[in-house]
């Protein structure tokens, strides 16, 4: 039979939302579920978290640690891992519109031996893919 058991929340917690999209995925060094986008008390939402499964810490996915470029806040997308990598698709935007939008998300670390997912040596990058054929 399945079981779930409480895990712990180091940090703030992302806020409450729904139509939001989410992943887990193992990089080499660590295990995460991430969370983008959704529908919040404040309307449409962009922000990024990621969870660390092992540490029970979550992180907010913006400041200096994450370069390049996050998708627009969305709803309804779509996001999958691919290896130590997350790709979100689709969505619908603010004013409601439908994007066909890809984005591929990494966290590469510079050097091997640390254990932090906010250690400076660790980048976080966004980066806007270029599709080619035809959309869905």
């Amino acid at each position: 039979p399945n079981s779930f058991t409480p895990v712990p929340n180091v940090g703030a917690e992302p806020p409450k939302r729904a139509q939001h999209t989410v992943a887990a995925y193992a990089s080499s060094w660590k295990r995460h579920i991430a969370i983008f986008g959704g529908l919040g008390d404040t309307g449409v939402l962009g922000d990024f978290w990621l969870y660390e499964v092992d540490s029970g810490r979550w992180m907010q996915g913006d400041g200096p640690l994450f370069q390049g470029s996050p998708p627009p806040p969305l709803t309804k997308a779509c996001m999958a891992s691919l290896g130590d990598s997350l790709v979100v698709f689709g969505g619908r935007g603010a004013h409601r519109e439908q994007s066909n939008a890809t984005y591929l998300y990494t966290d590469q670390p510079d050097f091997l031996g640390f254990s932090d997912t906010t250690s400076p040596e660790i980048v976080h990058k966004w980066t806007a893919l270029q599709a080619t054929g035809e959309a869905p």
